[in-house]
């Protein structure tokens, strides 16, 4: 019986890494490695070595299905990890993960303890993939035990191959973190694997240790050093019979060798250009079109980087149509990508607009399931997917100046928004790694109706300018400022962290980017008599409050209420009813877990309880089971924490923290969530105590996109952590303003800073700045 993935699988699709991107190589733990002959090798193991991957499952499901009749368990075992392999290669990584569970209740002694350790193993490979870097560090530990106490070298090669990439990915620079139990560096597990590798006579294993350990010493900009690894590599990769593994080991180590010769200027052309060849060579011969799409789109952008652009556009569509033929949607946007960039170079506008469009519209159709990999916990936004939107926005922009009418012109900048709102949407999904925004855009009303009581800015930074596109009542209207995004990052960095001194230094950046950011719109505003202005930042911009930006006279504060938001389509705007504000109240004011004391929480929650009323759980009251019973008893329209929180660049890494424990993004939203479905679902979520990473714009979307991911239509929190005494005044104020009729969430929150500017012992931003509106601001 075949195995049906088009019914049971696509949908929980995620699509495999981008090779040139992010991919490090991931050691197979599947059993029955190559053989010499592939006379000896099982059909479902033959089909998966020629790139067949969906044949492969194909063949293992009706292995498995002759295993359970049988009742040979590990026959089970070994159909299941297999098959899970062959799910993890084309993308399905939730049907692996299946996979790999149920042979893990398979194992039911320790007769098959060498099996259970692979399945270990390759658990580990596909938490890696989802980013979940401490469940994979769990799995490869247990997977080592087994291996180092039965003396399994090839397991032990395999297993520190994949802890290299691991640590290649998961150390985070700032604070020098590693993963427990492994101390090591990237380069030092993967020299152990290609040493073990070596030992065992796996020498596809230790070319893709050499590989991976090229990529590390790239990245470090030793450039010498990767070129002689990725020789090395190529030496081994040559020597080996043919597989799909082969045919991307080498098509890997050309791209690889490609950047170097880039950034070295060593004049690797034909080194190049032979292991690409000879890496395409093998893709013809196993009719692998998958590899044979990345070893001919490569070859083209290695030709469009030469200036031979008739013959990089000729490649490009034949690997657009192998990737079509592969169903291999991940790899099809970066030839439409190609196409578009191609086209416009030679002044096909329509040609490469359509190009554009379609890559952004197969994009759409991956972007929820889109994961980060081995990749250090960047994404593939920062360096190809929010690409891919920023070159439609720029052609798009470009068309704008082209329209002979004024009515076209606005057709082409709604489009530009409507681009930046799908941007922004994708954005968001691939940080929280969910398609958590659906729910709301299930809700979503169009953008021109949510305007009509602000203005709506979005800052797009391009490599040489800055463009300002404002959504008014009266529709859209853009401005362009040349300043490049290199520049405007330097000076964002730079008021950041001044922004966080007792200092009046901030105000020549705060000045700098006022001129950039709003005086091109501020006649506009004027003019439509805006008095709440609301943000949708890009990168770098979401580090910062606009709150504290100077027009050389006055804050940015004084004149407008402002709010931020990750998008305008994520919103569910309504006006906070006075009447219905029932607020649950909860936070921690004692030390607990390493962190240090918030004394001022007990007086913050006692003022908004005699303000609001609710329900109240501080210190030992604060604990998960028994916030979760008061949301299942009735509903709350606030949710108030007061206690440390921290936002990360991995959405699993951000956390609040509560008496006995920290709550994720993922618990957050499971908490919030309970009242969801209710008529009034929680309106407010204020965190009064947490803090984002200066200058990391991927830790600041955590932030931004909090009330979306936990399911409130709001949140109130702070950029960094403040005065204890400065937090609990400002929230004080805050509720004490949104209590007044007609009162908008903006505007209270502006009303609150003002004040606190106008106590001498909290005049400097570092106080009031930091807090955010994010979301609905009426």
């Amino acid at each position: 019986m075949k195995h049906a993935l088009n019914k049971s699988g696509l949908s929980h699709r995620v699509t495999a890494c981008v090779i040139f991107s992010i991919a490090l190589v991931a050691s197979s733990g599947a059993v029955d490695d190559p053989a010499s002959s592939l006379s000896e090798v099982p059909p479902g193991q033959l089909s998966f070595l020629r790139g067949d991957h969906a044949n492969a499952i194909d063949l293992w499901t009706e292995a498995y299905q002759r295993a359970t009749e049988n009742r040979a368990l590990r026959d089970q075992m070994v159909a299941l990890l297999n098959r899970a392999e062959a799910y993890q290669a084309l993308g399905y990584y939730p049907l692996a993960i299946a996979d790999l569970e149920s042979a893990l209740g398979l194992a039911a002694d320790d007769s098959n303890a060498d099996l259970t350790a692979r399945v270990h193993g390759s658990l580990g490979n596909v938490y890696l993939l989802y980013g979940d870097r401490s469940r994979a560090a769990a799995q490869f530990d247990r997977c080592l035990q087994y291996a180092n106490n039965a003396g399994d070298k090839p397991l032990q090669a395999r297993t520190w191959n994949n802890v290299g990439n691991l640590l290649a990915g998961g150390r985070d620079q700032a604070r020098g973190e590693t993963y427990p139990p492994f101390t090591e560096t990237a380069r030092q597990a993967y020299e152990r694997s290609h040493r073990l590798a070596t030992e065992v006579d796996d020498r596809l294993l230790a070319a893709d240790a050499l590989l991976n350990s090229a990529r590390v010493a790239l990245s470090e900009g030793s450039y010498a050093e990767a070129q002689n690894l990725l020789q090395q590599a190529l030496a081994l990769y040559r020597r080996l019979p043919s597989s799909s593994a082969k045919a991307m080991g080498l098509i890997s180590s050309a791209w690889i060798l490609f950047r170097t010769d880039r950034n070295a200027n060593s004049q690797l052309g034909p080194l190049i250009y032979a292991a690409l060849s000879e890496g395409r060579e093998v893709a013809e011969e196993l009719a692998d079109q998958r590899s044979l799409s990345y070893a001919i789109g490569f070859l083209a952008s290695m030709y469009e980087s030469e200036g031979q652009r008739e013959e990089s556009l000729r490649l490009s569509r034949e690997a657009l149509f192998l990737a079509w033929q592969a169903s291999a949607p991940e790899i099809v946007y970066l030839w439409q990508w190609q196409i578009g960039r191609l086209l416009r170079s030679q002044g096909d506008r329509d040609g490469a607009r359509a190009a554009l469009e379609a890559a952004v519209s197969t994009l759409r159709t991956l972007r929820s399931d889109l994961v980060v990999g081995f990749s250090g916990g960047a994404s593939l936004f920062q360096e190809d997917v929010g690409a891919v939107y920023l070159d439609l926005v720029d052609l798009l922009l470009e068309d704008s100046e082209h329209q002979p009418t004024p009515e076209l012109v606005q057709a082409t900048l709604v489009q530009v928004r409507d681009t930046m709102e799908l941007l922004k949407t994708a954005e968001l999904e691939d940080y929280f790694r969910d398609n958590c925004v659906a729910q709301l855009l299930a809700k979503q009303k169009p953008v021109d109706e949510l305007v009509v009581e602000a203005a709506v800015l979005y800052p797009i930074l391009l490599p040489d300018r800055v463009e300002l596109l404002l959504t008014l009542p009266t529709g859209v209207k853009r401005a362009t400022v040349r300043v490049g995004a290199q520049e405007i990052t330097e000076q964002v960095l730079t008021f950041r962290r001044l922004l966080e001194k007792r200092t009046r230094q901030y105000i020549r950046p705060a000045q700098q980017l006022y001129d950039w950011l709003i005086r091109p719109i501020r006649a506009d505003l004027d003019q439509a008599n805006v008095e709440t202005l609301v943000f949708i930042p890009s990168g770098v911009l979401r580090t910062i409050p606009m709150a504290p930006l100077h027009d050389g006279k006055k804050h940015l504060v004084e004149s407008y209420a402002s709010a931020v938001t990750p998008g305008l389509t994520l919103l569910d705007p309504r006006p906070i009813s006075a009447v219905s504000v029932n607020p649950l109240l909860s936070g921690l004011s004692e030390s607990t877990q390493g962190f240090e004391p918030l004394p001022h929480v007990k007086s913050e929650l006692e003022s908004i309880h005699q303000l609001l009323g609710g329900e109240v759980f501080i210190d030992a009251e604060f604990r998960t089971v028994k916030v979760v019973k008061a949301l299942n008893d009735r509903p709350y329209s606030i949710v108030h924490v007061a206690s440390h929180a921290e936002f990360k660049a991995d959405a699993r890494e951000s956390y609040l923290v509560t008496y006995d424990g920290r709550l994720t993004m993922d618990n957050l939203e499971s908490l919030i969530k309970l009242s969801q479905f209710r008529e009034d679902p929680v309106e407010l979520l204020t965190l009064s105590a947490c803090a984002t990473a200066a200058g990391d714009a991927r830790a600041a979307l955590g932030l931004a996109g909090v009330a979306v991911k936990a399911g409130a239509r709001s949140a109130l929190a702070s950029l960094w952590f403040i005065n204890d005494q400065a937090s609990s005044d400002l929230i004080a104020a805050f509720y004490q303003r949104l209590r007044k009729p007609g009162a908008s969430k903006a505007e209270a929150l502006r009303q609150a800073q003002l004040a606190l500017i106008a106590d001498k012992r909290y005049r400097y931003p570092v106080y009031w700045a930091p807090f955010l509106l994010i979301g609905n601001w009426l």
